[in-house]
């Protein structure tokens, strides 16, 4: 890959929220289709709440620190800074990994064991069509500084 001024994004195949939706709302209607329910003791598990709670929070969080830096969040848009501080000290994909709580908590909530099961498939196109593009766009735009981030930082946690 190399760095296009011109175009100036990663070039990732669509918003990963999206990427994100596309396999819940896949899960979710093959659930119901199916009639079947990932059940704990007879019912859905509300423990799942904590999931999405926890995930919005980080995302909240993730999404100041782009506010504050006034940078893009939208991936179609150059990323004029790398964001080094708050949750992207200890994660370069903190919100993806909130996307991944609540996915997590809303197939826990509502019981639905295809659509548990469809995160797997949903982080493997996540990580090929979004993250790996985005990590060769930060690396040609920023180089060393992102080279020196990448081995501080661990992809998810």
């Amino acid at each position: 890959m190399t760095y296009n001024i011109y175009t100036d994004t990663p070039e990732v195949i669509t918003f990963p929220s999206v990427i994100f939706a596309t396999f819940l709302i896949v899960g979710l209607v093959t659930d119901r289709a199916l009639i079947h329910t990932l059940e704990f003791y007879g019912y859905p598990h509300p423990g799942g709440w904590s999931f999405i709670i926890l995930g919005i929070l980080l995302f909240c969080w993730s999404s100041a620190h782009f506010i504050k830096a006034k940078t893009f969040i939208d991936v179609r848009k150059p990323a004029t800074k790398l964001i080094i501080q708050g949750p992207y000290k200890f994660s370069r994909n903190p919100m993806y990994l909130s996307n991944t709580l609540i996915y997590l908590g809303i197939s826990i909530v509502f019981g639905q064991t295809v659509t548990l099961v469809c995160i797997i498939p949903c982080l493997f196109v996540l990580h090929y069509y979004a993250i790996v593009k985005e990590e060769q766009y930060l690396e040609l735009k920023f180089g060393n500084i992102y080279l020196s981030y990448r081995q501080r930082v661990r992809r998810w946690v």
